[in-house]
Order: structure tokens, then C-alpha cells, then sequence
């Protein structure tokens, strides 16, 4: 259990997060996790309706469990090589 927590990540391998309770906590990107960020809110708001679309399938695919890295342009799984 975290409380008033304030939690880092800065890229690389993500750490586990299994049953992990946060109250009054937050979380903080910064290096290459905050540079992914940056570019995906650049396709967000910078490619129009398609760039949108690429944002929004990623999310759905976090939402669903899916790793996002395999999720196709029409939102099948695309294989891992």
C-alpha cells in the first residue's frame, strides 16, 4: 500500500504492478518514458483524424491487456518477430 506516494518512471523495463494499492499518490514520467509521451500527444493533436485514431487504439489496446507494440493499424494483433 502506497499513501502520498509520489512514483517515477523513466523508462526501461517497466516494473511489476500486481495488487498494488496508491491513495493521495501520483506518478511522474520523466526521461524516455516522459519522451514518449511528448511524441504520442504530438500524433494526438498534430496528424489530424488518423493520428487520433493510432492514439485512441493504443489506449483501447492498454484497456483491454493487450500490449499495445502488437495492436494493427485496424486493431488486430499483429505477430511479435
Amino acid at each position: 500500500m502506497f499513501r502520498n506516494s509520489r512514483m517515477r518512471y523513466s523508462g526501461g523495463v517497466p516494473p511489476s504492478m500486481v495488487s498494488c494499492q496508491f491513495y493521495d499518490s501520483a506518478f511522474e514520467f520523466a526521461g524516455a518514458a516522459s519522451d514518449t509521451i511528448s511524441f504520442m500527444r504530438g500524433i494526438y493533436h498534430g496528424m489530424g483524424a488518423g493520428g487520433r485514431d493510432i492514439i485512441e487504439q493504443t489506449f483501447e489496446a492498454i484497456r483491454s491487456v493487450r500490449d499495445p507494440a502488437t495492436v494493427g493499424k485496424d486493431g488486430t494483433e499483429m505477430a511479435n518477430v
